[in-house]
């Protein structure tokens, strides 16, 4: 465990490279997805893994004693998703925002405009305290803009996505009159349908609104693994993994009242098939964990949150590295 000075003194560095200006600035919603499109885009393994099932798709249907127990599995979430699209029970929407922003130590910085005088946001990250896998610096999401003195103009994104109330109301449905079965195949379907929308609005994001990889043509299987640049961590995941970040989102995409979700007291989406998170360019960026805190960083982050150093602790307990 490095102090927070330590781990601040070796983290990683942009470099001096020019950055992507986008062709769009501002906030842009999406009401009228085509769900042809969405289903291009689905990653099939994690539903097998959701039914315990291992294995990759489409591979796992030629395993064993699994095979056709995934294939019986995906025919009939096929026929509950015609079913749903049938009635009208899906209905996708998306908002995703472009801004100019830079890093102040660990905090994002976004500005109103491209002449930067005006902050309208200045959102906490956390940094990792430890060396990981032979790492020479330490991550903070913060590190993938270039910093606040260097004066490069710099750019971050963010996006909201949700499958819409009435398919949960639909599942809800299904499970208050006995049918749990189709009430969790619905669930899972629903989860892998926003998962899909959420990697085909950060294709248009690369390609068209942001435009800094115009010509990027990939496969499924490499948009799978993350082969394009840039990364979209999504809020709660490890390396965001405070949840009450949803609440710099919300206020800055207006999250509710543009596509309908909302947060509950601890900061969970409804309806729950939706997703937030944060869009970074840089061609160094990748995914990564925080890890452990120690109580420097816990102090230094609930001070930059505006909030009771107890209360935050509560909140990350999981990454807490002292008594």
């Amino acid at each position: 465990m490095l102090s927070l000075e330590e781990a601040r003194r070796i983290r990683f560095e942009t470099g001096d490279g020019d950055e992507d200006k986008p062709n769009f600035l501002g906030i842009k919603e999406f009401h009228d997805f085509d769900l042809n499109e969405i289903k291009k885009f689905i990653d099939w393994t994690p539903f097998f893994r959701g039914w315990g099932l291992k294995g990759k798709y489409p591979s796992i249907f030629q395993k064993g004693r699994v095979g056709p127990e995934a294939e019986r599995l995906f025919e009939e979430a096929h026929t509950l998703l015609e079913d749903i699209c049938e009635r009208n029970l899906l209905r996708p929407k998306g908002v995703i925002g472009l801004f100019p922003a830079n890093a102040r130590m660990d905090d994002i910085v976004i500005f109103r405009d491209d002449q930067r005088k005006d902050v309208i946001m200045t959102i906490p990250m956390l940094r990792q305290q430890q060396k990981r896998n032979g790492q020479s610096c330490t991550l903070s999401l913060a590190d993938y803009l270039a910093p606040l003195e260097s004066g490069r103009k710099d750019y971050i994104g963010s996006f909201a996505v949700t499958t819409g109330s009435d398919i949960e109301q639909y599942l809800d449905s299904l499970k208050n009159n006995g049918d749990s079965y189709n009430s969790i195949m619905g669930r899972l379907i629903s989860d892998r349908l926003v998962e899909a929308a959420a990697e085909m609005m950060h294709e248009w994001v690369r390609k068209k609104y942001w435009g800094y990889d115009p010509g990027e043509d990939l496969s499924m299987d490499d948009r799978i693994k993350g082969k394009y640049r840039g990364i979209r961590p999504a809020i709660g995941y490890p390396a965001c993994p405070d949840h009450c970040t949803e609440l710099y989102l919300f206020e800055l995409l207006q999250v509710e009242e543009r596509i309908g979700i909302s947060l509950t007291e601890s900061y969970s989406m409804k309806p729950a098939s939706s997703i937030s998170g944060l869009y970074f360019s840089h061609n160094a960026s990748r995914y990564f964990g925080i890890g452990k805190i120690g109580r420097d960083q816990m102090t230094d982050y609930a001070k930059r949150m505006g909030q009771n150093v107890n209360s935050t602790k509560k909140r990350l307990f999981f990454a807490i590295d002292y008594k």
